[in-house]
């Protein structure tokens, strides 16, 4: 007599089931409901509007993307990796391969910005595409989209998709690590799906350095899950692609220690005691909750969110942490485990910005839409209903479905926050320093420094990359010192010609650092180009 063939049921969260379920094995299930890839082409062809209205074809005033771009010009040109805009073009071993790697392939067609900046925006368009194909795995079609929607919208990902930074390649690979492991997890009798992964998974850490807290989580989930094998393969082939390119690169030692530095600005400090680190945990966690989580959900411009974006940002947080806690004993489990590295890494780190979040970005939507959905289904009244209902989620939290209603309020809250973050995205241009005075008498300086000095000379500035990208000429930081004669002996073995003297807004580090450099040794500098509001110069300097 022929076996009765057992039927699979989804996994996915918001799909009502028909029948008791089991409780998740940790295993996403082959059989569940594809939704429509219309509407999330849609939202795509959104995004890329959105992304077209922002574009700007300038670097941003971020020194790194000028940094990446530089890189990967080298690379095409067979220069090595190089940072061809400082003195002696020294090979480079702070910033990841990959980024500049994509770079410079754009580079064989168009030696300019403009291309690389066009791939990056779509490579913003395929991670809205990758969250598809992701967390379909995992959500119903009804949550899936308001998810999509969130995640095309995001103002916060959108900053990082227009400039020339790590962010969003990085992203992408883990975001595509992450679905071929589900796949293979799918369907283990085929070997070339956990190859795939496995390779993919050693990626990100090559596409910036903290990636390494995802091969953490990757290497902790598999042995959670006895998956002994792909733990060590995985280990094994992170340490070792990590040391072949530790191998080709000067040592890079100086970057793996600022996290332990008292300032990352004046590392004469020197390093952090047990006691400054504690200090600075509590002082990262008061800052990611009170400002930097709020603006990375809901962007704004000031300082400090208004009363409504910060009870709205507060909604989600609380939303996206009840999320991410009922994710830890499902098949996301390994999302819960690399958001909890990841954060507890930033939050060690010595400059807090949310640059660091972006990365974060469609999992802590994830964990968002997951969280209001168990929020809505939890019935407030009766005591007893509230209890069953708890135990519920605890067994299998799919069991349940939200009414039509329920579903009207989780649309409401997504309209609310896709709003917001499209109203940044239309108000607020993407790269606005470039028009402020401090920044224009930047620039100023670097077009007077290349019409009136040799194309040997040296520059030291406060952004050697981007003052390399308008004046032709290479360039070096000031050391981080106090030390005057540190400094000026520093200056003359780079053989430096001129010395820019900005007044920028946002930094206070060349008034801190060159100015008593000046003043102690006037008869080494002078003068030769002056700008006003604000104060900035152009200094020659007598390296004799």
């Amino acid at each position: 007599m022929a076996k009765k063939k057992k039927s699979r049921k989804s996994n996915r969260i918001g799909q009502p089931q028909s029948s008791p379920s089991r409780r998740f094995s940790g295993t996403p299930l082959l059989v569940f409901e594809n939704p429509s890839g219309a509407v999330t082409k849609l939202l795509i062809v959104l995004q890329l509007l959105l992304l077209a209205y922002q574009f700007t074809p300038q670097l941003s005033t971020n020194g790194d993307n000028a940094v990446y771009y530089f890189l990967g010009k080298s690379l095409a040109k067979g220069t090595g990796y190089r940072n061809i805009c400082l003195v002696n073009k020294p090979i480079e071993s702070t910033y990841p391969v990959l980024t500049p790697l994509f770079i410079s392939l754009s580079q064989f067609f168009a030696p300019t910005p403009l291309l690389p900046k066009i791939l990056m925006a779509f490579l913003g368009a395929l991670v809205t595409l990758m969250c598809y194909y992701l967390f379909k795995s995992y959500l119903s079609f009804q949550l899936l989209t308001p998810l999509l929607l969130l995640t095309a919208a995001s103002g916060l990902m959108a900053d990082y998709q227009l400039i020339l930074m790590s962010e969003t390649p990085y992203l992408l690979l883990t975001l595509c690590a992450l679905f071929a492991r589900c796949k293979s997890i799918e369907a283990p009798e085929n070997r070339i799906f956990f190859w795939i992964a496995l390779t993919l998974s050693v990626l990100p850490v090559h596409a910036r350095s903290i990636g390494i807290v995802f091969s953490a989580a990757w290497i902790t989930d598999e042995l959670l899950q006895k998956r002994y094998k792909s733990a060590i393969l995985h280990a094994l082939l992170v340490g070792t692609t990590i040391l072949l390119f530790r191998s080709l690169v000067p040592d890079s030692s100086a970057y793996a220690n600022s996290p332990f530095l008292k300032n990352a600005y004046d590392p004469e400090m020197g390093y952090i005691t047990f006691h400054d680190l504690k200090t600075r945990i509590i002082t990262n966690i008061k800052v990611h909750l009170t400002t930097l989580f709020p603006r990375s959900f809901i962007p704004f411009t000031s300082s400090k969110p208004g009363a409504f974006q910060m009870f709205v940002a507060a909604g989600m947080m609380i939303a996206s942490f009840v999320g991410w806690f009922f994710c830890f004993r499902r098949t996301a489990r390994i999302f819960s485990i690399y958001v909890l590295f990841y954060t507890g890494l930033i939050c060690i780190w010595p400059i807090a910005n949310d640059r660091r979040i972006c990365p974060l970005m469609p999992f802590l939507l994830f964990f968002f839409i997951t969280g209001l959905t168990i929020i809505l289904r939890i019935p407030l009244l009766p005591e007893k209903r509230f209890v069953s209902t708890l135990k519920k989620l605890s067994a299998g939290f799919n069991r349940l479905h939200l009414t039509k209603a329920k579903y009207g309020i989780l649309w409401i809250c997504v309209a609310i926050i896709f709003t917001m973050n499209v109203h940044y995205r239309i108000r607020n241009p993407l790269s606005p320093r470039h028009g402020t005075p401090d920044w224009k008498n930047f620039y100023s300086c670097a077009d007077w420094i290349r019409n009136n000095t040799p194309e040997n000379s040296v520059i030291v500035n406060r952004k050697p990359e981007l003052f390399y990208l308008r004046s032709h000429r290479a360039g070096c930081m000031y050391l981080y010192s106090h030390d005057v004669d540190k400094i000026i002996q520093d200056m003359k073995r780079k053989n430096v010609t001129h010395v820019v003297y900005d007044n920028f807004a946002w930094t206070r580090t060349t008034a801190k650092y060159l100015y008593p450099v000046i003043a102690s040794h006037p008869e080494l500098f002078d003068v030769v180009y002056a700008l006003k509001n604000p104060d900035t110069f152009v200094l020659a300097f007598r390296n004799k």
